[in-house]
């Protein structure tokens, strides 16, 4: 058994048991004025300096500086751990709202597994132990359910069974996916279809002098956009519209923040220089984008005394002054050009299966250090984009041209390019760099998680926070007694 502490660095607050020593010392030096008429006094002024600097309180110094370093073992989070040995054949975990949404063949498998000595726990931070029959028992919900694994690698012997039940949210799977030497089966609850959110992602001003929005609707099946068109206050459309100082705003009832809505054309300018063939599809693309969703866009040749939204570079020699004309950039990258054959693009992050765009032709690089958003098959960049100075910067390692790729006739320009260059901070896609707060997709069960080999060993280490309500109660009585001992020093010193 031994004593873990979560917030290690809150023991540096111990530092601050100098305090109560220098507030003693001040108050040792404090002295009453003697006057005397004989100056053998002063004989012994030396030796009564010396007196005085000594620490006489020493038992109520020594509180003060136990009460110290007990707040900063406070601050430190303690916790017990202690090896314990293993009874359970395995462990069932189960996640937030686990009493409504486990259907009836998940029930069914868990009774099973606890009939065969499987122990229940909740798939929270400490993993206490939990009761199915008492529906009071509650599962907290926890920001992200990967560190969650990292936890249990810690706590359970490698190779010991365990099964989770939980929403594997996206939004609360943050970071990689992690490994685990366990023998781990992650089961997703079935879809809470009452669990739905709605949220504005972008208002705009149409040619017609209306308004309309881009909404998604997310559940625990997905995220879905669509464009809504406002009709009078929104009120029709279950919406909330208002105009403060000249500008207009649109939410939906639940939402916390309001969304503009903008009245400017969106800019997009092409660098002289660039491929012409590359131009008219990307010009085409942009054409049907505006007619479909009604968001005016205005696409010009490019003008550097203009500012513009998004500033395409197909001229490969590349410009040296769009810093300051443009908020994105999208730049065609140069290199040696390889032929492929049965290679594809895809998305950072999703499968390599499915309907993907063709790759005939590519650059292939390998010092582009840039945050990835499409790659081949094999896993190589053919999309990168970074924050400049002004805005986002692309560099693109293949060309918008039949030659190279059958990308603008595929729906991912549309549903996934378009999205990312008009809007780079909050893509317009379910597979967006940052989602929504409100978003509700879930991934479908079961998951599947990348095993790797841990060290063995017979015992479950139990961590349990019970050094914390002990060191509560241990520093409330200390600050206690302090206050006891202060008081009563004060009383002597008034009556003597």
């Amino acid at each position: 058994m031994f004593i873990e502490f979560l917030y290690p660095l809150g023991l540096l607050a111990a530092l601050g048991i100098g305090v109560p020593i220098a507030i003693h010392l001040w108050q040792v030096k404090q002295q009453r004025v003697l006057h005397v008429g004989n100056i053998k006094v002063f004989a012994r002024a030396k030796r009564q300096r010396i007196q005085k600097l000594r620490i006489k309180d020493w038992l109520l110094l020594a509180i003060r500086c136990l009460i110290v370093l007990m707040l900063a073992a406070l601050l430190a989070r303690p916790h017990i751990i202690h090896d314990i040995t293993q009874k359970a054949r395995g462990w069932v975990l189960l996640g937030t709202q686990h009493h409504t949404l486990l259907d009836a063949a998940q029930r069914k498998l868990i009774d099973s597994l606890l009939n065969n000595g499987y122990t229940l726990h909740a798939f929270e931070p400490g993993f206490r132990s939990l009761s199915i029959q008492n529906e009071d028992d509650t599962v907290a919900s926890v920001p992200n359910q990967f560190a969650l694994i990292h936890q249990l690698n810690a706590q359970l012997p490698a190779g010991f069974p365990t099964v989770i039940f939980s929403k594997p949210e996206i939004t609360r799977l943050a970071g990689d996916p992690p490994t685990t030497p366990l023998t781990l089966n992650w089961y997703a609850l079935q879809d809470d279809t009452a669990s739905r959110a709605r949220f504005i992602v972008r208002a705009w001003k149409t040619d017609d002098d209306s308004v309309a929005v881009l909404a998604g609707t997310s559940s625990t099946r997905g995220t879905r956009f669509d464009r809504i068109a406002i009709k009078g206050d929104g009120q029709t459309e279950g919406m909330a519209f208002r105009i403060t100082d000249g500008q207009a705003h649109v939410k939906f009832p639940e939402q916390t923040t309001w969304v503009a809505v903008t009245d400017t054309p969106y800019t997009v300018q092409f660098a002289p220089g660039s491929n012409r063939i590359d131009i008219t599809y990307v010009k085409a693309v942009f054409t049907a984008f505006a007619q479909q969703t009604g968001i005016r866009v205005a696409v010009t040749d490019y003008n550097p005394s203009v500012p513009s939204d998004l500033l395409f570079d197909f001229s490969e020699s590349g410009l040296t002054d769009t810093v300051r004309s443009a908020k994105t950039v999208f730049r065609y990258a140069t290199g040696e050009v390889e032929q492929q054959q049965n290679n594809h693009m895809v998305q950072w992050g999703t499968a390599t299966n499915g309907n993907n765009p063709k790759l005939s032709r590519l650059i292939v690089t390998e010092d582009d250090t840039d945050q990835v958003v499409w790659a081949d098959a094999y896993g190589r960049p053919l999309l990168t984009r970074h924050r400049g100075e002004r805005g986002w910067r692309y560099r693109f390692y293949g060309r918008f041209n039949p030659q190279w790729t059958d990308l603008v006739w595929s729906t991912a320009m549309v549903n996934n390019l378009l999205p990312l260059l008009l809007s780079p901070e909050t893509p317009w896609w379910t597979q967006s760099f940052d989602r929504q707060a409100a978003d509700r997709q879930t991934l479908p069960g079961p998951l599947l998680l990348q095993a790797h080999s841990g060290a063995p060993q017979s015992t479950i280490r139990d961590r349990q926070p019970t050094a914390i309500p002990l060191l509560t109660w241990m520093t409330l009585l200390t600050f206690v007694l302090e206050r006891i001992l202060t008081h009563r020093q004060r009383k002597n010193k008034t009556d003597g």
